[in-house]
């Protein structure tokens, strides 16, 4: 059987040029840094390993919405702090 769930993230940037993902949705996930490009590519491969070891699930695919490159984007605005809010969609076995 084929389940789709949400995984609803926060993503933040801070004054001192760091960000950090995390999710309420998701027990024990939090990615933080200076690189956007090293945390983004961190993500799939985290989530997946958590749903796997949390819950069990077997992740077949993750479809990110927004793409992780406009969340990337809208984080390297002019503005120097922020929060936001984005959603995924998985596919779990």
């Amino acid at each position: 059987m084929v389940r789709e769930l949400s995984i609803v993230l926060h993503y933040e940037k801070h004054s001192d040029g760091r960000y950090r993902i995390r999710s309420e949705s998701l027990p024990g996930f939090r990615l933080e840094g200076p690189d956007i490009d090293a945390l983004q590519r961190d993500l799939n491969p985290v989530v997946s390993d958590l749903l796997l070891h949390n819950m069990g699930f077997e992740v077949e695919s993750l479809r990110w919405v927004p793409s992780p490159e406009d969340v990337k984007k809208h984080l390297q605005r002019p503005a120097l702090d922020g929060i936001v809010t984005y959603v995924a969609l998985l596919k779990a076995a």
